[in-house]
């Protein structure tokens, strides 16, 4: 299934833009759509080969995260959640790879499509790096083949994007990588050693995403990554070993101590509002955290 449509990954320039928007074919161009109630407004970074074909990055102003939109021109019903949860491998020329994770989605027209979330730093990286490379995007989602994409033009768009995306706080580097440190534990055939404290900190987490999903109706865990994660550090997520246990409690306090703060606050939907507010959970750790809540389909 992965490689079938490995020659057909693009993105659906009159769905994920306003309609006016002048973008030029076989480059890269930039175009905001203001938003006169939140004072935001959303840029796209895109590439298109065709009207309806190419790949683009979307953020909100000042949100410090970038979403890669990949669309497919075909209907979904082709391929329905077959990218679902797959991981997506991003690398401009010889800079670092970046990896997101892959949501399955049905645009507006019909078509199939998947939307990659990249926040914090590495979103900063993958702009800074589309400014400097001068030659391609590869792209590679699940077993696809790599895609080729031209910079033409990118790095007008990228410096045009940067400041509009991002803010300072995304050029910190996280003291801990849970994503990458999650894909390289399956890479080699070695086990990494097991430090406590860090494991306890994955533990947390994980029971943090559980949080999140069930006091938010809109999130749901990335079980893909926190299998992975579990698997690195050797948690046990089977029901009732102590591991499990260890998460089901610390996710009880977690949700118990959101609704009594809220309540306190005299909030009626306590789900909505802590859908709202899920950042209180991220904490050091926020930008891996992301990489593990997906929103539900």
């Amino acid at each position: 299934m992965y490689r079938k449509f490995a020659a057909a990954l693009a993105c659906s320039a009159m769905l994920a833009v306003p309609a006016h928007a002048d973008f030029r074919l076989m480059r890269w161009s930039t175009s905001i759509q203001e938003d006169p109630f939140d004072g935001k407004g959303r840029l796209t970074a895109a590439y298109f080969d065709s009207l309806k074909s190419g790949v683009m990055f979307i953020c909100q102003k000042g949100s410090d995260e970038i979403s890669l939109r990949v669309a497919f021109p075909f209907d979904s019903d082709q391929l329905g959640t077959a990218y679902d949860g797959a991981k997506v491998r991003i690398k401009i020329d010889n800079f670092d790879e970046i990896t997101a994770t892959a949501t399955a989605v049905t645009l507006q027209n019909g078509n199939a499509g998947i939307d990659a979330p990249i926040y914090g730093y590495e979103a900063w990286q993958a702009l800074e790096n589309l400014r400097d490379g001068i030659k391609s995007l590869y792209l590679k989602i699940g077993d696809a083949d790599t895609v080729s994409i031209p910079l033409t033009g990118s790095t007008a768009a990228a410096k045009q994007a940067i400041p509009f995306c991002l803010t300072d706080a995304s050029k910190q580097k996280p003291a801990i990588d849970w994503s990458k440190e999650a894909a390289s534990s399956t890479d080699g055939d070695a086990a990494p050693p097991i430090d406590e404290t860090k494991r306890a900190n994955a533990l947390h987490n994980i029971a943090s995403i559980q949080a999140i999903a069930s006091l938010c109706p809109s999130r749901r865990p990335n079980d893909v990554l926190i299998s992975a994660v579990a698997s690195m550090w050797k948690i046990d997520l089977s029901e009732g070993s102590q591991d499990q246990q260890t998460i089901a409690n610390d996710e009880r306090d977690q949700i118990a101590s959101v609704q009594d703060s809220l309540n306190k606050a005299g909030t009626d939907d306590v789900a909505l509002a802590a859908c709202t507010l899920a950042d209180l959970f991220y904490g050091k750790d926020g930008t891996q955290l992301k990489n593990m809540v997906v929103p539900s389909p």
